[in-house]
Order: structure tokens, then C-alpha cells, then sequence
């Protein structure tokens, strides 16, 4: 018996995490889709869960009906490759630049990192960074 992906989906924007989660749903039929749309709320999900797949924008906020900033996403990435190295990460950003901030993190990160660059994503820029 084939184990059930869990994929957690985090971004603040409706459109975009609709669009995500339908991505997936249709990708990976028999997947656990799980969303989070703030720093908050994503924790919390690592409690009681674990994950297959993190799939997050870096422009969230700290809690729902707050304003999103790109700091909130980065420090929550940084805090999840520490305390999960070998889960698997992608990025959907328009804020590329920002992770060179956690350079160090995702060069040490053991799970697999992705990176998918929302402002070019019509030209399929996806990078992947994977660490053996």
C-alpha cells in the first residue's frame, strides 16, 4: 500500500492558492492538500501533521487579516529548514532576491528546494536545488 502525499500549501492570495491547489489536486489525485495563509497558521499545522511537500509564498502574513511582507516569509522559511532538514520546499515568489538572505539554510537544507519565480512562471523558470 502506496503511502498518501501530504502537501501543505501556504500563500495569503485567494487566486493564487486556488490555482495552486488545483495545480496539485489534478497532479496528485490521491494527495492530502492541506492550505495555510499566514506564518500563524502554517505553524500550527506542523503540529499534529508531517509533510511531504511545502509549497510557499514568501509574501505572507504574520496572522490572518494582517498585511503580508516578504520578512514574515523569509523567517518562516528559515525557521522550517532548521527544524525540518529533510522535508521538500518550493518557493513561489516574485521575490527571488529575498532568499539570498538564508543563502546558508538552503545550502545546508537536506530535503529537497525548488524555487519558482512568479514573474517569469509563463516561461517556466522553476529551479531545483537538490541536496544528497
Amino acid at each position: 500500500m502506496d503511502k498518501k502525499l501530504v502537501i501543505l500549501v501556504v500563500d495569503d492570495h485567494q487566486l493564487i492558492l486556488t490555482g495552486t491547489l488545483d495545480v496539485l489536486s489534478r497532479q496528485y489525485p490521491e494527495a492530502s492538500i492541506i492550505k495555510a495563509q499566514s506564518r500563524k497558521e502554517t505553524l500550527s499545522q506542523f503540529q499534529d501533521r508531517q509533510f511531504d511537500l511545502i509549497v510557499m509564498d514568501l509574501s505572507i502574513p504574520d496572522r490572518q487579516g494582517e498585511t503580508a511582507e516578504i520578512d514574515t516569509g523569509i523567517k518562516l522559511l528559515q525557521a522550517l529548514l532548521q527544524e525540518y532538514p529533510n522535508y521538500n520546499f518550493m518557493v513561489q515568489t516574485s521575490y527571488v532576491k529575498a532568499l539570498i538572505r538564508i543563502k546558508h539554510e538552503i545550502d545546508n537544507h537536506q530535503g529537497g528546494f525548488a524555487i519558482a519565480n512568479s514573474r517569469t512562471a509563463k516561461h517556466h523558470s522553476t529551479h531545483f536545488f537538490c541536496n544528497s
